[in-house]
């Protein structure tokens, strides 16, 4: 019976092993681009942190200009419409927010490799806003496109929306 069991793990051990080498079951394993994974996940944290210190000049160099937030599936921003509502105390401070870099976080490349995205989530960093979050089931999901231009990668649409968990809408 120990025979048996040990051959069963051993084998699904392999199978597993085939197929992330492949990359045919999990692309997180053994990718060809782990070191501008590192790259995307600094320029999601960027924009967050220029965000959250709502530093409207930095904010301006820092994105194209074809840029475009997505903010609860309602609401299409511009790079102009970011910096106006960044202006205004009481929206900023609502939507403030941090990232979170955990199993679930994916990055995944276009076939040319000219365009990237990061499925991450995210959590309100105002109490009331995560508290309001947390009671009504939800969490926080951000999707991030990122194009690359010249050989430099930059961030093209941003979109924070939640999620609930009972429901998985």
């Amino acid at each position: 019976m120990v025979k048996g069991t040990t051959i069963c793990f051993l084998t699904a051990l392999m199978v597993l092993g085939n197929f992330s080498v492949r990359g045919e079951f999990c692309q997180s394993y053994n990718r060809p681009y782990q070191e501008e994974d590192s790259v995307i996940w600094k320029l999601a944290v960027q924009f967050t942190t220029i965000f959250n210190k709502g530093d409207t000049a930095e904010m301006s160099r820092f994105l194209p200009e074809d840029f475009m937030l997505l903010l609860l599936h309602d609401n299409f921003l511009g790079k102009k419409g970011l910096l106006k509502s960044m202006m205004d105390s009481a929206v900023h401070s609502t939507y403030k927010h941090i990232l979170k870099m955990d199993g679930q976080t994916i990055i995944r490349y276009a076939d040319d490799h000219n365009s990237a995205s990061i499925n991450t989530s995210f959590g309100f960093t105002e109490p009331a806003m995560s508290e309001s979050v947390k009671k009504e089931h939800r969490y926080g999901i951000c999707v991030m496109y990122f194009q690359k231009r010249e050989g430099k990668w930059i961030l093209k649409t941003d979109h924070l929306d939640l999620q609930c968990s009972l429901c998985n809408e």
